[in-house]
C-alpha cells in the first residue's frame, strides 16, 4: 500500500489516540494556576518569537531545535524561581500526531491540550507529504524530512503558545465574573495567595473584625503579536 494511501487509512485511528477534551474545565480553584500559567506562556511566546529574524534563513536542525528549548526552558526556570512555583504543565506532540501531556489539573491540561493541537494538525498535514522520508532519516523529524528552516519550526511554537493564551484568557475572564471575587496572585516570599472583595467565613473561618484592605491587581500583559517570517 502507498504510504500517502497508508496514512489516509491510519488517521482516523491516530486521531482517537490524542487525548479527548477535558470534561471538567477550569473552576474557581484555577484561577490562580490559569493566572500563573498564563506568565509562563508568554514568557516562552515572547521568547521564541524574539528569534524568528535571525532564524528565518537558517536551515532546521534538531541540535538547533533542542537548543532553542533549553533557552526558554531556562527562561521558565527563572521565572518558577521568581514566582516562587511553577504550574508543571508540559505537553508535547510526536511525529505522527500523538499528544503526550502532563499536567496537575483538568483545566491546566485543557490549556496544553489547546497548544498541542497546533503542533497535532501541523504534524497530520506534514505527514501527507514527508512520510516517504521518515525511513530514510531515522535520526530526522517532520521539520527536517519537509527541509524546514528554523523559524518555521519558530512560528508553530508561538501560535501554538497564542491559541494556549486566548484559552486560558477566555477561562480566566469568565471565572472572574462568576466566582464573584477578582484574585489577586501575590508574592509572600515563597508563594502565592488569593485576595479580594469576598471575605473568610465563606470557608468556615471567623471573619476579621475590621475590612480587609484590597490589593491592587497587577496589569496584565497583552500576548506578543505573532511575527512573519521574512520571504527568502
Amino acid at each position: 500500500m502507498p504510504l500517502a494511501r497508508w496514512f489516509h487509512s491510519a488517521l482516523p485511528l491516530l486521531l482517537l489516540l490524542a487525548p479527548a477534551r477535558a470534561e471538567a474545565q477550569c473552576g474557581c480553584k484555577d484561577i490562580e494556576d490559569l493566572k500563573l500559567r498564563r506568565e509562563e506562556v508568554l514568557a516562552a511566546q515572547q521568547a521564541f518569537a524574539s528569534r524568528v529574524k535571525l532564524a528565518a534563513r537558517t536551515p532546521y536542525t534538531i541540535r538547533d531545535k533542542n537548543f532553542l528549548k533549553a533557552e526558554v526552558q531556562k527562561i521558565l526556570n527563572d521565572l518558577a524561581t521568581q514566582r516562587g512555583r511553577s504550574t508543571h504543565a508540559t505537553g508535547e506532540t510526536s511525529n505522527v500526531g500523538v499528544m503526550n501531556i502532563k499536567a496537575p489539573t483538568d483545566c491546566l491540561r485543557e490549556g496544553i491540550r489547546q497548544h498541542e493541537l497546533v503542533h497535532q494538525q501541523a504534524a497530520f498535514d506534514d505527514m501527507k507529504t514527508v512520510l516517504g522520508n521518515m525511513w530514510g532519516d531515522s535520526e530526522g523529524d517532520r521539520f527536517s524530512w519537509r527541509k524546514a528552516t528554523l523559524a518555521e519550526y519558530i512560528l508553530e511554537e508561538v501560535r501554538g503558545y497564542a491559541q494556549e493564551v486566548q484559552f486560558v484568557d477566555q477561562q480566566l475572564a469568565r471565572l472572574l465574573k462568576e466566582c464573584g471575587k477578582k484574585p489577586v496572585l501575590e508574592r509572600d516570599g515563597t508563594s502565592y495567595h488569593t485576595t479580594g472583595p469576598t471575605s473568610d467565613h465563606e470557608n468556615g473561618a471567623t471573619p476579621p473584625a475590621g475590612p480587609r484592605p484590597m490589593a491592587k491587581p497587577a496589569p496584565i500583559a497583552k500576548p506578543a503579536p505573532i511575527p512573519k517570517p521574512k520571504p527568502i
